[in-house]
Parts: C-alpha cells; structure tokens; sequence
C-alpha cells in the first residue's frame, strides 16, 4: 500500500518541478545610451536589465538577413549586463534584443525576449540633403507651407525633424529624388527649426547627417494684435471697476 501511494506522488511532484523550469523569467530591459543614432566610429553601449534576478547570464542578439545572430554572451554581476560596441561599422545598424537565464539552467529555462532595440548609424561620408522652405520668410497663419529635402539619388526614404525631434517621414517614387511635405502654419507651435535626413536603399538603419536646418516664422496678424489689445483693456477696466467697488 506505502508504494502504490508513493508512485503517484513522486509522479505529481516530478511533473510540478517541471512546469517550474519550463516557466520562463520575465523580459528584461533594454536601452541604448546614447540614444537616437550612433556616428560611423563612435561608441554606444547597450544595456540589458533583468527584474529582480543577479548573476544570470544574458544573451544579446541581433536579427540578420535569415536567422538570428547570437552576438555576445555576459554573466552579470548583479541584475544588468552592459554591452559595449567601439567604433561603430554600418553593419553595427540593425534590431537588437536580449535574453538571460541560470547559468546552469539555461537549457531548461528562459526568460522571454526585450522589446526590440532599434540601432541607426549616421555616416558622415553622406552628402547631406538640401531643404529650403516654399514661401520663404514670415507666413501669416492659415498659410500652405510646403518643405523640400532633396537627396543624392532617387527612390529614399527620407525624414523630417522639427527641433531634432522626428515629425514626418516620407518614401520617394523610383523617378524622384525630392521628398515634400506640406502642412498649413496656423499655431505658433508650428514655427521653429526644421531639417531633415535619408536613409540608404538597401541599409534602413544607416542614414545620413541632418540638412542645414531652415527656420519657419509665423507673422502675428492684426486680428491678433486687436484681440490682445481687447484682452488686456478688458483686464484694467475689471480692475478699475474693483476699485470703485471698494471705495464704495
């Protein structure tokens, strides 16, 4: 009777710590620093974080043409592992994410995969593209304007930045080499520092270095002016009737 009961049990306990192996850690963290994009021979560090988990070994990988490429292996000291690439190539541009797992249970157990790492490497040997601004100077608001970024050749891809931060992006017919965008000037959010980028066919993650930037101004109109003027004589004759209340 003792060996019939403990058959199914050893069998209940076995079949519990392997669902415990087969349960996978949780995704780790990923980061660049710097961020945005790296310049061809410059530095950039990724880091790969775990939650809550010291001395696992981490995985980065990059996703190539047909497979995954395994590109470097670290035991963390505690829960982050930091991944160096000195002198970055243009084949250093791609996807990047990460894994980790017990160094002596790796075959069983996995944590699941970041989120993907987008890496761009800016090639200074790139001619810049050429921006200029369709009507030049101040726009009253309610105006058309429409910014053209030409590039090299034809067929890019190419990308609009206001400030340094990306707004439009835009892929050019195999007869073109120019890239217009077109929105109207109605806010004065709208004005500001303009430029724009492209990148290669055939290397999506190696772009160039941004236009001389063109700056947009949007002229005050005087509606604008009178509305203003409306606003603030409105203001002193509250405050003038307040006082005549208090004198009263």
């Amino acid at each position: 009777m003792r060996f019939s009961f403990k058959i199914p049990f050893l069998g209940w306990w076995l079949t519990g710590q392997w669902w415990m192996c087969a349960e996978s850690y949780p995704k780790p963290s990923i980061s660049v620093n710097p961020s945005g994009a790296v310049t061809l021979g410059g530095n950039v560090t990724i880091h790969c974080k775990s939650k809550g988990y010291q001395q696992m070994e981490f995985y980065l990988q990059k996703a190539a043409s047909s497979y995954v490429d395994t590109l470097s292996t670290k035991v963390a000291e505690e829960e982050e592992a930091i991944f160096p690439i000195s002198h970055a190539k243009q084949s250093d541009a791609g996807i990047y994410w990460c894994r980790y797992c017990a160094k002596a249970f790796c075959e069983q157990q996995w944590s699941d995969s970041s989120d993907r790492l987008y890496i761009n490497v800016t090639d200074p040997s790139l001619p810049k593209p050429f921006i200029k601004v369709r009507p030049r100077g101040q726009s009253p608001p309610g105006v058309n304007v429409t910014i053209e970024c030409q590039g090299p050749e034809n067929a890019m891809n190419f990308f609009l930045h206001k400030s340094n931060n990306l707004i439009a992006s835009q892929m050019v017919g195999p007869a073109r080499d120019t890239a217009n965008f077109s929105f109207t000037m109605e806010r004065l959010e709208d004005a500001g520092s303009y430029s724009c980028q492209y990148r290669l066919r055939g290397s999506p993650f190696v772009w160039s270095k941004p236009s001389d930037p063109v700056e947009l101004l949007l002229r005050a109109t005087s509606s604008a002016k009178t509305n203003i003027c409306l606003g603030v004589s409105g203001l002193v004759l509250l405050a003038l009737v307040l006082i005549v209340a208090e004198a009263m």
